[in-house]
């Protein structure tokens, strides 16, 4: 039998062993996988590899690939004989999908890792606004320069700025605003930072332009040589308007004909008295139309994009 002190020391063997034993499970090397700190680096930055094969002795004939481009084998070294490291300086190759970087052996083990190069965002600048019904607003910033990174922005607006929007692109949609200047924080971020900046937005940083009318149709007085054109516009209610139509040739698309036509009530309507017979051409007229409202007077007014050309046949007879 063993005496007391052979059983204490049999137990402190065995508690040794499974001590020893968690250990080597809590440091044991992984298997199968590419190791990098990190995945998203600023351009120029640095970067060292490690990859873990599963085959012992795998890493005495490793090679890498960045890019699709072979790394000098003095890049990398071999830790033991299923690890192998790669240093990397100065990384500049850019492009929105990242670059691959692998590690292969001739035992066939293949390794691969995205990495994306690029920079942090820029402050956001130029924060302008467009609307058409003077009751929204479409507005937009200037990004800065491409960071090659995928960009996310915040948008916080009001007094307080609590009132925020997470966003994908650098436009969004806010209430128009015709005398109260609004408060407005723009962040940028992405995978290397972010970048902020106030603005105080006022009518003088919002673009106003007319929706584009449609002529509807042309009606031809052949006995008066009059022309009568039924338009349709959308505009706000009682806001001033200002129109102006082109009577073209239709052959050459030449202007023979411009005038305005200035109203809050606005018709729908316009008469052109031609200094040609109807009967002897074709004609074609066309409108565009811009807000014309002095309570918008420090908005910037802009020119509606014209319309579609409508045509009325002519040249029925020689003349």
């Amino acid at each position: 039998m063993m005496s007391k002190m052979q059983r204490f020391m049999l137990l402190i063997t065995v508690l040794f062993l499974l001590v020893k034993k968690w250990a080597y499970c809590q440091t044991e090397v992984p298997c199968g996988q590419l190791s990098v700190d990190r995945t998203v680096l600023r351009v120029g930055s640095n970067i060292t590899a490690t990859c873990y094969f599963c085959v012992d002795n795998a890493s005495t004939s490793v090679s890498w690939e960045y890019g699709h481009n072979r790394i000098p084998a003095d890049l990398y070294f071999q830790n033991s004989s299923s690890v192998s490291t790669v240093s990397l300086v100065n990384l500049n190759l850019t492009s929105k999908d990242g670059q691959v970087l692998t590690c292969k052996s001739e035992s066939g083990e293949s390794y691969s890792i995205t990495i994306i190069t690029g920079y942090p965002p820029e402050k956001p600048t130029d924060l302008h606004c467009l609307s058409h019904d003077l009751t929204k607003m479409n507005c937009g910033w200037n990004a800065g320069s491409d960071s090659n990174l995928e960009i996310f922005y915040e948008v916080c607006t009001g007094s307080s700025l609590k009132s925020c929007s997470n966003l994908t692109e650098n436009m969004t949609e806010m209430d128009f605003i015709l005398f109260s200047p609004l408060n407005v924080k723009i962040t940028s971020r992405n995978g290397l930072g972010e970048a902020s900046e106030k603005f105080l937005l006022s009518e003088k940083d919002i673009w106003i332009q007319a929706f584009v009318p449609e002529i509807s149709r042309l009606i031809p007085d052949y006995l008066s040589s009059t022309l009568y054109v039924e338009y349709n516009i959308i505009r706000p209610s009682d806001e001033k308007l200002m129109c102006r139509f082109e009577v073209l040739l239709t052959e050459k698309l030449e202007v023979i004909q411009e005038s305005s036509l200035t109203s809050n009530i606005f018709p729908t309507n316009w008469t052109w008295n031609s200094y040609i017979p109807l009967e002897c051409t074709a004609f074609s007229v066309r409108a565009r139309c811009k807000y014309d409202d002095p309570f918008l007077s420090k908005n910037k007014s802009l020119w509606s994009d014209w319309s579609l050309i409508k045509a009325v046949q002519g040249g029925l007879w020689a003349c």
